[in-house]
């Protein structure tokens, strides 16, 4: 959660630029993805967080080739944003934002 949460190549973008938005970072242990499992973690930790911090919006940056967290995002009421490169080890990878309103 906050600057633990952020990816490097988005802070020239300015997608960290918002006071009003809560940066989140989140993951599924690898043997429970595929399993519909996804969707329940999130709520539960927007749940939480609308419980013990004051944010208006939440804010997630995910890979784009992530396609089923992006879905399950989604449905969990994400909007698409920015997308943007950053490095990770020696490539560079397209990352999307997704923010979503409490």
């Amino acid at each position: 959660m906050g600057n633990s949460a952020r990816v490097p190549g988005g802070y020239p973008t300015g997608i960290y630029e918002h006071d009003d938005r809560l940066d989140i970072g989140l993951g599924l242990r690898p043997d429970f993805t595929g399993e519909g499992k996804g969707q329940q973690f999130l709520l539960q930790g927007i749940d939480y967080l609308k419980q013990h911090h004051y944010a208006q919006n939440l804010q997630l940056v995910v890979a784009a080739f992530n396609e089923r967290a992006i879905t399950v995002y989604e449905r969990a009421g994400f909007v698409r944003g920015m997308s943007f490169m950053s490095r990770i080890g020696n490539k560079q990878v397209e990352f999307l934002s997704m923010t979503l309103a409490l």
